[in-house]
């Protein structure tokens, strides 16, 4: 088993206990890559080069994120198992203000210190009174509700300052 040991490109031999040089400057370069400006790279902003066969981390920025592989590597020559270029970093959603209605998160995360949802989230709408008006569902993709939920809100089963009677009778609006 071969691992390398600092930028000298130094392999040890770990079933020999035996050291060698290797030669790492077959590696992959960013330069002229055009990269989502919210991509990570191992944690910061990318700068490469990357040395050849060493696993990289890709992240996003904040409450973004991706839709790859977390774990990319550079092949040398032949470039990186899945380009850099094809990572986008999608924007999280923001929390609506839904007035009176219930909401149920079913997939993804809240973020309540940046009071978003991430990309892919999906919530449930219901109402503990009345009747939903709008959607009943709705994702998050790349920074927007899919189907829109901006209009969904609970309809009460009165107007208020309407007289009306509720179960028949036993409770009224009215006053005598």
């Amino acid at each position: 088993m071969f691992g390398f040991q600092g930028a000298r490109g130094i392999a040890i031999n770990s079933s020999k206990c035996s050291e060698s040089t290797v030669n790492v400057s077959v590696g992959c370069d960013i330069i002229g890559l055009t990269l989502d400006p919210m991509l990570l790279i191992d944690g910061a902003l990318p700068s490469g080069p990357y040395i050849a066969s060493i696993p990289v981390f890709f992240t996003c920025q904040t409450t973004y994120m991706h839709a790859l592989s977390d774990f990319n590597m550079c092949n040398g020559p032949s470039g990186w198992l899945t380009s850099p270029e094809n990572y986008d970093c999608l924007a999280p959603c923001p929390k609506d203000t839904w007035s009176n209605v219930d909401v149920t998160l079913t997939t993804g995360q809240y973020f309540s210190s940046d009071g978003v949802y991430e990309h892919n989230s999906g919530l449930d709408f219901s109402c503990s009174v009345g009747t939903l008006e709008g959607t009943s569902t709705t994702f998050c993709e790349d920074g927007n509700w899919s189907p829109d939920a901006s209009s969904v809100k609970c309809n009460r089963l009165f107007l208020q300052g309407q007289p009306c009677t509720l179960f028949a009778g036993l409770v009224s609006s009215r006053r005598s």
